[in-house]
């Protein structure tokens, strides 16, 4: 009987501890539940209040080009044109905008806008790929008089003409005195304007004949992206 009754309080004990822990749990997981509840509320909070700070600044855009005096090329009205070419980069990162003047027609000065934004890109694709590869080069203790052996030859190779790598967002244009101005929107593919910067940087280092790296090594240095600034 003695062996009995421990044996029942300890089942008892045992019962109560585990009850114990469930009940732990499960308020820890309403607090879980609670915290999560909190912070999606924070989330879509902010969300909305980016929402309107956007649109707000759409707003003054549109206000501020129509008191400018531009107006959209083609159908789409400048809300529309600006909200579209949002959609395509919210990040406003793979944008390029070219401003052009003193054009007899619309077309010449589109045309223009490309030539300008297609040679203004490539030059700073150009420019990331020099400065990556040369830190790459320096880092593994290769002589700077190789180094300039290297860029001199990516000099010579690299085509500052070759194009691509531009879709046309959206077009602005508006008269002054006799001509147009334009306000070109381009997105950029930044991996295809690195291509051509890339595969002449390969041919320098294969070349010069100086570099005991692997291209791959050197290359993915380099990456996919780099400021249009």
């Amino acid at each position: 009987m003695y062996f009995s009754t421990i044996a029942l309080v300890a089942i008892m004990l045992v019962s109560l501890a585990s009850e114990s822990v469930e009940a732990q749990t499960r308020r820890q997981q309403r607090e879980l539940n609670r915290l999560e509840g909190n912070a999606a509320y924070e989330e879509r909070r902010a969300q909305l209040e980016a929402r309107q700070a956007r649109t707000a600044q759409h707003e003054r855009r549109v206000a501020e080009l129509r008191q400018e005096g531009w107006r959209v090329n083609g159908p789409r009205t400048l809300e529309v044109a600006l909200l579209d070419h949002y959609e395509k980069d919210p990040e406003g990162n793979k944008t390029r905008t070219q401003e052009v003047a003193n054009c007899r027609t619309i077309n010449l000065c589109t045309r223009s806008a490309m030539t300008q934004a297609q040679n203004s890109v490539a030059q700073l694709a150009n420019a990331h790929v020099r400065g990556r590869v040369g830190e790459v080069l320096a880092n593994h203790g290769a002589p700077q008089t190789d180094v300039d052996k290297v860029m001199a030859q990516y000099g010579t190779l690299v085509d500052a003409e070759v194009g691509g790598f531009l879709t046309e967002s959206y077009t602005l244009i508006r008269e002054r005195n006799g001509a147009y101005e334009a306000q070109v929107a381009f997105i950029v593919d930044k991996e295809k304007a690195l291509s051509n910067s890339m595969d002449a940087m390969k041919k320098s280092l294969l070349e010069t004949r100086i570099i005991g790296l692997e291209l791959d090594e050197i290359f993915n240095s380099v990456g996919h992206d780099f400021d249009l600034e």
